[in-house]
């Protein structure tokens, strides 16, 4: 969370002065959350104060969770509220295309990284005015690698008198294990951090002071500035899982422990093609040799890597031995990365692999096959169409064999991989470009690792329940957890379910049947509950599913699934893909969009230079006043134009390569030059940056130049109107010119002449031309003329010689006769 703020600071040399003050203060910043049930409600709110003479732009900056929805925002400037509406994207769209057309930027909410969104707004604020930023979001916490995980982001950027993090955690199971973990955390700031935890609840207060938050005593630099991270689990004390009720809905949290885990049969799909030269191959191997170690035993595995073709490391799957391993960890070591992307018969490659060791008998009975497929672009060989793609491996796969597809960076769509995955009982996660890279790779495999359950079914009988969210699962990882929300019959008092799963051992059959009354009683009386909030759980993930569904279905029911997701959003105020936040200002109406996968996509193909997508929320500023308030958000306008602009840079960039080609080959031409084809891929090369424009350009008005201006203009314009023009010499003729003396050669462009090149006769027809005859070349003569073998081609070096050229370790020159001639020509 950061304000706007202008520093004065002085360095002298012998002495150090901080005469460091705050323009914009922040002086009082405090994040409250509450956890009940995984279900994490978190409000932030800053308090500005402007403490100059005239009017200061303040920023309001706080970072969330991706798969958080923003439910409400308001700002309250010098005691006057103006609150954040949540409507129907549509209906927020005529705000939206009027803060474009006044020019304002977007920049309400982005993308920035793998688990994070940047909410941003600013306001300016009267001289000595106040402004009171207040923010709400949710989320449901999930559960991988056995804990959940709550993130909340510290970046205040100034020291701030009153600062707290304070975050309170309900667990009716028990809590089992609680961890705090802060990137800025030392022995110096540990005192400010108070935990407190019973056998349901737990309590973190962390509150440094000013000089706590200090970098070091004498300094004005914060050094809260990084991820405040907690982490528990709970504990599970029935098989059937936990069931929660409050105010007619319920959720039901399952998670066995202690279940034998099912032999993995996994097929590890590379794309090796040219783009994924570099850091991408290099971190996927590294990312491979980790995982291969990580392979149980019992498990069986093969490597296909491709790119324009296919090829695998061994002709089916072998069992995870040691050997085996080790082996698999050398042909690693030699995949390099060239050619183009066909992943449609990658795929079909390894679901063939599969169906023949299935039907030879070759894999442990009881066992899940996994297909993960890694690659960093579009289609380019082979079968290109994704819908043809995604129809060939539904058909050769009929959901017999899980898919998970990982898109590396930003080249690669989304949409497709996504499409692909969910069709195949699997899932997408993008793998982003950064130095951990290696590390996303083995925690996504990590995740999937150990199957422990599958064709997971939780049936709620009596149909005491309606509106309940997916309650089918394919499978199931060790520390994972399902999650299921519905209503219930207001006037049943038992609540009774059924889970039947199959088990590696053997089929799984559970049983619970569950006292309404009992249950609520949980939950009352407990101070720090936030309203309804499994009911809006409930409308958490049936809004999550809803848009899910949505990827894989046709026209007609795809608009019935966005309808029902944007009735939710609209009635528990979230701002969701359906929805967009009003945002008034004093100034302006602005509008935030939440980004999806694609639009974080289509943003970092167009700037890479970026992190993420932003949301589109206008600002009235001044560029100039937003950069200096460290916002250098894209603008609005821009992102509606550029489909457009780049088309139009693309063809004018195309345009002008092509014309810089053909002048290219023109001037060899006319100069004579050798035509081959090492020469002009060199030069095309040197002389035309393809991947810029502006060099582009100037290469293009270079050759012009060079065509049509053959001799630059002289250095001395004194001694170009007397030098003749070099006479045209036939290579061919036995009477030749003799070589340069050293004195001739010093007659050197660095001492005022100029080199001029004469284009020859069109190559093969050498005219007849006496030899040139060479007079007795003067100490300061006004041109020497030096002919090279080739067709046609002489060089002039121009203009006078007051000295010769001396260099500090050579002895000085011979002096000259006194007739005027050359001692040193023959």
């Amino acid at each position: 969370i950061t304000a706007s703020v202008n520093r004065i600071c002085e360095d002298k040399a012998s002495q150090r002065v901080n005469s460091c003050f705050s323009i914009l203060e922040i002086y009082s910043l405090h994040i409250d959350c509450k956890v009940m049930s995984r279900y994490a409600h978190t409000v932030i709110t800053s308090r500005i104060v402007n403490r100059a003479n005239e009017s200061k732009e303040a920023l309001f900056d706080v970072e969330l969770p991706k798969k958080a929805f923003i439910t409400n925002f308001s700002m309250t400037i010098d005691g006057e509220t103006y609150p954040g509406i949540i409507r129907e994207k549509k209906a927020a769209q005529a705000q939206y295309d009027s803060a474009i057309s006044r020019g304002q930027s977007a920049g309400l909410v982005k993308s920035t990284g793998r688990k994070l969104e940047k909410f941003s707004v600013s306001v300016n604020v009267a001289a000595a005015g106040k402004v009171n930023f207040e923010l709400n979001y949710e989320q449901l916490l999930d559960r991988k690698l056995g804990n959940y995980e709550l993130i909340i982001k510290v970046k205040p950027k100034q020291l701030v008198k009153d600062f707290q993090i304070d975050t309170h955690i309900f667990e009716p199971q028990g809590i089992s294990f609680l961890a705090i973990e802060g990137s800025f955390l030392n022995n110096e700031i540990s005192d400010a951090l108070v935990k407190t935890q019973e056998e349901t609840k737990a309590h973190i207060l962390f509150k440094p002071t000013l000089s706590q938050q200090r970098k070091n005593p004498e300094s004005e630099q914060t050094l809260l500035d990084g991820d405040f991270i907690i982490r528990y689990d709970v504990k599970r004390n029935v098989d059937v899982g936990d069931i929660q009720i409050v105010n007619g809905y319920f959720v039901h949290y399952f998670a066995p422990s202690d279940m034998p885990v099912f032999p993995k049969n996994i097929i590890f799909v590379i794309d090796k093609s040219g783009s994924m030269s570099g850091n991408k191959i290099r971190q996927t191997k590294e990312a491979l040799e980790k995982i291969l170690e990580d392979l149980n035993p019992k498990d069986h595995f093969n490597l296909i890597v491709f790119s324009r073709g296919t090829s695998k490391w061994k002709p089916t799957l072998v069992q995870a031995s040691k050997e085996n391993v080790e082996s698999a960890k050398q042909y690693v070591k030699t995949i390099d990365a060239q050619g183009g992307t066909n992943i449609n018969e990658a795929l079909l490659t390894a679901i063939d692999s599969l169906d023949k060791a299935t039907y030879g008998e070759l894999l442990p009975e009881r066992s899940i096959s996994t297909i993960i497929l890694l690659t960093d672009g579009q289609p380019t060989s082979g079968e290109t169409n994704p819908k043809k793609i995604q129809k060939n491996i539904n058909n050769a796969n009929e959901e017999k064999y899980f898919l998970y597809c990982l898109g590396f960076g930003f080249d690669v769509s989304y949409s497709f991989l996504e499409k692909l995955a969910l069709d195949n009982s699997g899932v997408a996660r993008r793998i982003y470009e950064d130095s951990d890279a290696a590390l996303q790779l083995q925690d996504f495999y990590s995740e999937v690792a150990i199957p422990i359950l599958k064709e997971i079914n939780i049936n709620y009988l009596g149909n005491a329940v309606e509106d309940v969210t997916e309650n089918n699962f394919k499978l199931l990882y060790e520390g994972s957890e399902i999650v299921v929300a519905g209503k219930l019959d207001n006037e049943i008092d038992i609540f009774s379910l059924e889970i039947k799963a199959q088990g590696h051992g053997s089929n799984l059959t559970l049983k619970e049947d569950a006292n309404v009354t009992e249950k609520a009683q949980v939950f009352e009386h407990q101070e720090y509950i936030f309203g309804n909030f499994i009911e809006k759980l409930w409308a958490y993930l049936t809004i999550q599913q809803l848009l899910e569904k949505s990827i894989l279905a046709e026209k007609a029911e795809q608009k019935t699934l966005e309808n029902q997701a944007l009735n939710l959003s609209l009635k528990y105020s979230f701002v969701t893909p359906m929805t967009s936040m009003v945002v008034t200002k004093p100034e302006a109406e602005e509008v935030a969009n939440k980004p999806t996968e694609e639009d974080n996509e289509d943003f970092q193909g167009n700037f890479r230079g970026h992190a993420g997508s932003s949301y589109a929320l206008p600002h009235s500023f001044p560029v100039a006043s937003r950069m200096q308030a460290h916002f250098p958000d894209t603008s609005v306008r821009i992102q509606k134009v550029l489909p457009g602009i780049f088309v139009i840079l693309s063809l004018i960039k195309i345009t002008i390569q092509c014309i810089s080609l053909l002048m290219l080959l023109c001037v060899v031409l006319r100069r004579g030059l050798p035509v081959s084809s090492s020469l002009v891929c060199n030069k095309i090369k040197n002389v035309i940056p393809v991947r810029s424009l502006p060099f582009s350009s100037f290469s293009m008005f270079y050759l012009f130049y060079l065509y049509y201006f053959p001799f630059p203009p002289n250095r001395s314009s004194s001694s170009s109107s007397a030098s003749p023009s070099p006479a045209t010499v036939n290579p061919f003729q036995v009477n030749q010119p003799q070589p340069l003396t050293l004195n001739q050669m010093r007659a050197s462009p660095i001492l005022g002449g100029s080199l001029s090149f004469n284009a020859g006769p069109e190559p093969g027809a050498l005219p007849s031309v006496a030899p040139v005859a060479l007079a007795p070349l003067p100490a300061a003569g006004p041109v020497v003329s030096l002919t090279r073998m080739g067709p046609g081609v002489s060089v002039g070096l121009m203009g006078p010689v007051a000295q010769p050229l001396h260099h500090p370790g050579m002895p000085p020159s011979v002096s000259q006769p006194a007739n005027g001639s050359n001692p040193f020509l023959l």
